[in-house]
């Protein structure tokens, strides 16, 4: 069973679907009988203040979670390779990356792909 599957029945707050996470998002949750709150939002200041109340849940991105660090909110990491997603660094060819750039790459080099990550929830 796909992770996204077990959100059946869930009532769901949507990220706005115009955003790229909501376009990777979207059709994969339209195979899911998921309860519609009629809520598609833009900040996650937003969802989290929704959720935290008891009007639903949502998938959101890993890199937005510190929105969701509150009491009432359990923050669950999704494993499911669908939900990946492709970062591209750019450089002009030739060129010598400066320190900082340098450690950037050797710090995304380094980290586990998200799947990889253990599922946690926080209180």
């Amino acid at each position: 069973m796909r992770e996204l599957e077990l959100l059946a029945g869930c009532n769901y707050i949507h990220l706005s679907p115009a955003g790229s996470v909501g376009r990777i998002l979207h059709p994969l949750l339209e195979k899911v009988p998921i309860r519609e709150c009629d809520l598609a939002l833009e900040y996650h200041a937003s969802i989290a203040g929704l959720i935290a109340n008891g009007f639903g849940l949502s998938v959101v991105p890993g890199f937005s979670t510190l929105h969701y660090r509150r009491t009432g909110i359990a923050i669950v990491r999704l494993t499911d390779r669908a939900l990946r997603r492709q970062f591209i660094v750019l450089k002009r060819r030739g060129d010598i990356p400066s320190r900082s750039a340098a450690r950037l790459l050797g710090m995304i080099s380094a980290s586990p792909p998200a799947h990889a990550v253990k599922a946690k929830s926080v209180p």
